[in-house]
């Protein structure tokens, strides 16, 4: 390993850098941070040991600037001042690892084996991502997200995106269950389209209160109403030449979406307040996890605007059908969590990965995500073994606890409807009708099943 050393004692410099060489590694060591600086410009390191005290900038400062400039530079932080609050400074300023003077060569030695695992870490990452991730790097850094896998329903998910990005204006239907990934879908697609250059806003149709729907859509003039004390755009204007994303388009009251249909058509909108329509630019699309021509049927949902929004539609399988990208998901996983929180590397113990792919995974990939992010904290070791997923037992989903309590007569029952009806009752019952815990519970917004409950009870 290449590696720096800036400290304002020469001792100290001549020590740490002594051991070094002893062990196999490149070290250089630089008394003040404005040489290390231009020495890091200069060359290549992986490793930076940082002392906290110098006279020209702390080192905590030190690191805050130079972090942005050279990230994947690992840090060593030390100090002979051990106090919790300047090794949390230190580690929110990017350091990886602490060591307090004066310290053994053995306390050095343990603290370079765990930066070279993290740097080993971030190097397999990399690679990985490049071999897996089916988006390039580009499209990545701006959505902000991964899809990993390889599998062909993945493949060919990614390649109706990138066939959607390439009409700007084509409205886009993506239909999949909970967690499979919609969002990051709807992301690619504008991302990867002309209209990239302009804002990407994703709404939680069932997050917001009826009351407010129009005032948040199509935004007001100031006075339009009692506390409209300034002008403000709504989610159409702020999206304009952009993207608008609906999630769970399906909880979407039947009076907005008479409003929606009129501004698909039209393509004009007009503020609470004002009388002159504005022309509005922006590209729709929607996501859900319920089946609409249900709702249809219902009077839940209008016929006219399914029609509008599905000129296109992608839908993502949930990972039950697509196994074969569980184990690049779970490795991905298990690499950027250890990373994050200061974990050796840890591995997938086979029998452990036998036992999730024979799951069914009603949460899909952010189930997969949280059961490896568990494993991890409670692991005693480097490797992920089975009982640390205990799939059939108390780490269940809460979806699946609350069906686990369907009698059997029930379970044969496939209406979707008196279903729905009875998971919300006993959810309500579990929570002895808290109305928060019970929306998490069933795995939706409070404000969705303030709507079930209404549609239950009408």
């Amino acid at each position: 390993m290449q590696i720096l050393v800036i400290d304002d004692e020469q001792r100290v410099i001549d020590e740490i850098c002594e051991f070094l060489k002893r062990t196999g590694h490149q070290a250089v060591g630089i008394l003040n941070p404005t040489d290390g600086l231009a020495l890091l410009k200069q060359g290549s390191f992986d490793i930076l040991i940082l002392d906290v005290k110098m006279p020209e900038i702390s080192g905590i400062e030190f690191l805050s600037q130079i972090k942005p400039e050279f990230p994947e530079l690992d840090v060593i932080i030390i100090s002979g001042h051990g106090d919790m609050e300047t090794v949390i400074d230190a580690m929110r300023a990017g350091a990886a690892d602490y060591l307090k003077k004066p310290f053994r060569h053995q306390e050095l030695r343990l603290a370079m084996e765990r930066t070279q695992q993290i740097h080993q870490l971030k190097s397999e990452i990399n690679r990985l991502t490049e071999h897996n991730t089916l988006i390039s790097q580009e499209l990545f850094k701006r959505i902000e997200h991964q899809m990993v896998g390889n599998s062909p329903e993945i493949k060919h998910v990614i390649d109706l995106a990138m066939k959607a990005s390439a009409y700007s204006d084509l409205p886009v239907l993506i239909t999949g269950e909970s967690g499979t990934g919609k969002e990051i879908i709807a992301r690619l697609i504008h991302h990867a389209s002309e209209r990239k250059a302009h804002n990407f806003l994703g709404i939680n149709c069932s997050a917001i209160p009826e009351n407010m729907l129009e005032s948040e859509f199509f935004g007001y003039k100031r006075g339009a109403f009692t506390g409209a004390l300034s002008d403000r755009k709504g989610f159409f204007e702020y999206s304009d030449q952009g993207t608008l994303f609906l999630d769970e388009l399906a909880d979407m009251p039947m009076i907005l979406q008479s409003k929606l249909l009129r501004v698909l058509e039209d393509k004009v909108i007009t503020k609470l307040g004002l009388d002159r329509p504005i022309p509005v630019n922006v590209r729709i699309i929607s996501a859900t996890n319920h089946d609409l021509t249900k709702y249809i049927s219902e009077g839940r949902f209008r016929l006219d605007l399914l029609h509008r929004i599905n000129t296109f539609q992608i839908h993502i399988p949930p990972l039950r059908e697509r196994k074969s990208d569980i184990p690049l998901i779970a490795q991905h996983y298990i690499q950027k969590l250890c990373i994050q929180y200061g974990k050796p590397l840890c591995t997938l113990h086979y029998e452990a990965l036998a036992k999730l792919l024979e799951y069914s995974f009603p949460g899909n990939v952010r189930e997969l995500k949280n059961l490896i992010e568990r494993a991890i904290l409670i692991a005693n070791s480097s490797v992920l073994l089975p009982e640390y997923f205990p799939l059939d037992a108390e780490t269940l989903n809460h979806t699946n606890e609350v069906r686990s309590t369907l009698p059997v007569a029930q379970t044969k029952n496939y209406n979707l409807d008196s279903n729905e009806t009875y998971l919300v009752n006993e959810a309500m019952q579990a929570t002895d009708n808290n109305q928060t815990k019970a929306a998490e519970l069933l795995g939706i917004s409070r404000h969705a099943l303030i709507r079930k409950l209404k549609h239950i009870n009408s």
